[in-house]
């Protein structure tokens, strides 16, 4: 969580898109970290993005 937080204070986007066209919501969902989802959607993330796989982070 920390370096999360951390890439957000220095200007990164909460909705950039890795290579797969993820963005950090879509993989923080995948990966269960629950404290990193929390964060991320308080910092604006959005929830409707589609990953490579064509779901977003609620599907």
């Amino acid at each position: 969580l920390d370096v999360v937080q951390a890439l957000v204070t220095y200007g990164a986007s909460v909705n950039c898109k890795n290579d797969d066209g993820d963005i950090p919501l879509i993989l923080a969902v995948r990966g269960t970290h629950a404290e990193i989802i929390d964060y991320l959607l308080r910092a604006g993330s959005d929830i409707h993005q589609h990953g490579w796989l064509g779901k977003s982070a609620v599907h």
